[in-house]
């Protein structure tokens, strides 16, 4: 049977695929962005912390005595063909997925995850490969796997063939270079997060977050190749990639001569750049929701940016995207965007590497935007739509702590000693918080501005803070269960 979960509902925002050449995907119908805060189930989240991310869920917006089932139990006796249906809909939806590729000569003790598909005739694992490969890839997130992978036989076939390209790797739980390096370190039997098995992707839909270590030619330029002609039955490969700011360092390296590729790695490695459809450049900021005055370094004012979006480091990587964002009261939060637009340098860095192998500017189809969200480390708690409300009110209760002050939110000085960390014994002045009118300011979303790449080209000094009012941006929005 299937979930309600699973099935977007008729209030979710449908995701607009931007399909590539080998997508027989149709955009979903527009629908409406989610409940009302006015007519929201009664719960204890104040109506300014209501998340936007549409509830899967029945509320009580939609029923006034008994709450409908969240299993459709006819589903089994539907026709093949809608069921089939139904299961590959479900399915489409866009996903940013963060991949670190590690260089396995930097740690020949490492082994290989090893897959079904790498076994031999008589079942036992074939390591006469692993000469000839030179890196490892390490997917983050315990959600990064669809849920229809594992319903029944029938599901999983429709998942199998939308999500056609499949990898080995290791999975994590958290979005850090550490838990990743556990891996390498041979700590992965110690770390109960980690585990082998296959990534499924598609590369129509799918963005994947590519952090890779030196050196290129072993691990991005190897991965890509594998991706097209190993992985993909279709032999298309990557579509849509995302990188950060220091992400394509490893191409700047005098070591990384393409020239010196293999022939065929380097020809599957430029039809990918030329075939490249969609290109993210991250900027996650750790303070990008609050300027605590003086404290700040940049500012002798207090604000709160409560429109910029929150990326949960290691939740669903699941999103549906609006072309625009549908809050009409973030101007003035647009205005005070706290992100480094000196991220140009990434665009400096992917002209170079279009440049060193021969792609022209004809020949590049991409599209770039600028990504902004707020990330840092305790976002690796968000996993549910539960957790996401717990982390607001938390958020919430320390922005309230700002004009008190204090040894920290809710710590007396005896726990606060007894803590032993850093900036113990430092009691916080009180700060003067804005005036708000907390029925007008925006409500909360978990994920990710877009914003056209021309804000970045634009360039207005070496600031933090920046008004990006001129580029209403897109919003994604992280589908929470």
């Amino acid at each position: 049977m299937v979930s309600a979960a699973d099935i977007s509902p008729a209030q979710q925002l449908a995701p607009e695929p931007r399909p590539g050449p080998e997508s027989e995907s149709e955009p979903l119908p527009r629908q409406d962005p989610g409940p009302d805060p006015d007519t929201d189930m009664e719960t204890d989240q104040p109506a300014h912390l209501r998340l936007l991310n549409p509830d899967p869920k029945p509320h009580a917006g939609w029923y006034k005595v008994t709450p409908p089932a969240t299993v459709f139990h006819p589903f089994p006796r539907l026709p093949t063909e809608l069921r089939l249906d139904i299961w590959k809909r479900s399915l489409q939806r866009h996903r940013l997925v963060k991949v670190f590729i590690h260089n396995k000569r930097f740690r020949p003790e490492v082994k290989l995850p090893r897959p079904y598909h790498y076994q031999n005739d008589d079942g036992d694992d074939d390591d006469d490969d692993d000469e000839n490969i030179h890196h490892y890839a390490i997917v983050v997130g315990n959600q990064a796997l669809s849920k229809l992978l594992h319903v029944n036989r029938e599901s999983r076939q429709i998942a199998r063939e939308f999500y056609r390209v499949a990898f080995p790797c290791w999975f994590i739980s958290k979005s850090d270079e550490y838990e990743a390096r556990a891996i390498s370190n041979q700590q992965a039997e110690k770390n109960s997060t980690a585990s082998q098995g296959m990534f499924y992707f598609n590369p129509e839909w799918d963005y994947l977050h590519l952090v890779a270590e030196p050196f290129a030619a072993d691990t991005l330029v190897e991965f890509i190749h594998f991706l097209k002609t190993k992985y993909d039955p279709r032999g298309v490969g990557l579509l849509n990639l995302a990188f950060g700011g220091n992400d394509l360092v490893v191409t700047e390296t005098p070591d990384f001569n393409p020239a010196t590729l293999d022939p065929a790695v380097r020809a599957s490695f430029v039809q990918t750049l030329i075939q490249l459809k969609g290109f993210y450049s991250l900027h996650y900021t750790a303070t990008g929701r609050q300027c605590e005055g003086p404290r700040s370094g940049y500012s002798a004012k207090v604000w709160f940016n409560r429109a910029m979006p929150i990326m949960p480091a290691c939740g669903p990587p699941g999103y549906d995207l609006v072309a625009r964002d549908p809050r009409e009261n973030i101007s003035r939060d647009l205005r005070r965007t706290f992100t480094d637009l000196l991220q140009a340098r990434v665009l400096g860095q992917l002209d170079t590497l279009f440049l060193r192998f021969g792609v022209t500017q004809e020949q590049r189809r991409v599209k770039i935007q600028f990504l902004v969200a707020f990330q840092r480390d305790d976002t690796n708690s968000i996993v549910d739509r539960q957790s996401a409300e717990k982390y607001l009110r938390k958020e919430e209760e320390y922005w309230k702590w700002l004009a008190v002050g204090g040894y920290g939110p809710g710590i007396s000085e005896e726990e606060n000693r007894a803590e032993e960390k850093a900036f113990a014994n430092i009691k916080w002045p009180p700060l003067t918080l804005p005036e708000e009118d907390l029925e007008k300011v925006p409500r909360p979303a978990m994920g990710f501005w877009l914003f056209p790449i021309e804000c970045l080209q634009k360039g207005v000094g070496n600031t933090f803070v920046h008004d990006l009012s001129d580029y209403w941006p897109e919003l994604a929005l992280v589908r929470l269960t």
